[in-house]
């Protein structure tokens, strides 16, 4: 199974200031890029807004990817709406404002979490829990933010996933690798911590610097993340577009 990840498009309103550069454009050119992987699956892990979520910049993507031909599965970040996503895109909210499901991604099933808001409720913990038990070997989860301190200082001290030692005991109970593919960083990381591999895909947008306590931009490259499966293995790398 071959799968592109790809994360943090960050898409504005015409007029905004996105730090003078063109998101959608970058956006166009990346699911160009994709197009041409010929993968089986492709995943788009959250903050599809810039700031404040509009329902013109989910009308835009959506137009976007069909346009594309692709066909892109899709969770929140911390700068998104579920209930404007779910109306645009085709999915159900749940009651706590949550998107998430199983998939069956080339015979495996995968967890699409939503941690937008930083934290799962109790619902989602209950339903990962459960998923977990009936998950295929290697484990695949996607979700927005890395459960998994990464030595980013700017996010990890102020904008990290809150449930993080809750979710590492969960998966330390699993005598089996789980692979977690995330964003919200916006920076190319691999982290393992036992039997949990965290791989942090770079933004479509900019990378932070990863070297600075405060929030500077490293540089503006943008990327996506190629990720093959096979029984028992998972090989993962970072395209970067000039």
């Amino acid at each position: 199974m071959r799968c592109i990840q790809f994360t943090d498009p960050h898409i504005g309103m015409p007029g905004d200031d996105t730090f003078d550069v063109d998101v959608r454009a970058n956006f166009q050119k990346v699911l160009a890029a994709i197009a041409n992987e010929n993968a089986d699956h492709v995943i788009l892990t959250g903050d599809l807004c810039f700031r404040e979520p509009r329902p013109e910049i989910y009308n835009w993507v959506h137009e976007a990817i069909a346009d594309s031909g692709l066909d892109i599965r899709i969770i929140p970040g911390n700068h998104d709406d579920q209930h404007m996503m779910g109306e645009i895109f085709g999915m159900s909210p749940t009651d706590e404002r949550e998107i998430y499901s199983i998939q069956d991604l080339g015979g495996k099933r995968c967890l699409l979490l939503d941690t937008g808001a930083g934290q799962m409720s109790e619902p989602q913990w209950s339903w990962m829990l459960e998923a977990l038990a009936q998950a295929s070997d290697p484990l695949l989860i996607f979700m927005h933010h890395p459960p998994v301190l990464c030595d980013v200082p700017y996010m990890d001290r102020k904008h990290s996933f809150t449930q993080m030692a809750r979710f590492q005991a969960r998966v330390q109970e699993l005598e089996r690798p789980v692979h977690v593919f995330c964003g919200h960083y916006h920076v190319d990381r691999t982290v393992s911590f036992g039997n949990l591999h965290v791989h942090v895909t770079p933004s479509t947008f900019f990378q932070i610097n990863p070297g600075n306590p405060e929030f500077e931009v490293d540089h503006y490259r943008i990327g996506y993340r190629r990720i093959f499966v096979t029984e028992g293995s998972v090989i993962t790398s970072v395209v970067y577009l000039d």
